[in-house]
């Protein structure tokens, strides 16, 4: 490290009691952090689906407590909430809401997917056969 001259030389500013003040004008900030951003049409609305069967079932088998899969099918929900960009942002602890809002989902898949057959012949012909 001693006969690094590059390391002595380049940081001289370190051997000085004060750190070097610069100030950056507000309107230079604006402008270099406006050019990132992503720019949306307000009056178009996206959304997407995240859940597809192996996904879904990815989820079920994360764990065997109904709880903890609430929870993880909770944050998702969360998240694809969040990303909205009219929406306010949620954070911290689940709320009662948000779990029955999972319960709900996770209820409804689980149904989709185990009465496929039923749903499919309720569809086509408005009745569920009697011995299904």
């Amino acid at each position: 490290m001693p006969e690094s001259h590059l390391c002595w030389v380049s940081t001289a500013f370190l051997t000085n009691s004060e750190y070097p003040q610069r100030e950056i004008p507000d309107n230079e900030i604006k402008d270099d952090v406006q050019c990132e951003l992503k720019k949306v049409n307000c009056g178009q609305s996206s959304s997407f689906t995240v859940f597809n069967n192996i996904f879904f079932n990815d989820i079920l088998n994360s764990s065997n407590k109904h709880f903890k899969i609430l929870h993880n099918l909770n944050f998702i929900v969360r998240f694809v909430y969040n990303c909205k960009p009219d929406n306010e942002k949620h954070s911290g602890h689940m709320t009662g809401t948000e779990i029955e809002e999972a319960e709900q989902i996770l209820v409804k898949f689980v149904q989709t997917s185990e009465f496929s057959k039923e749903f499919n012949t309720l569809k086509a012909t408005g009745e569920v056969n009697a011995n299904s």
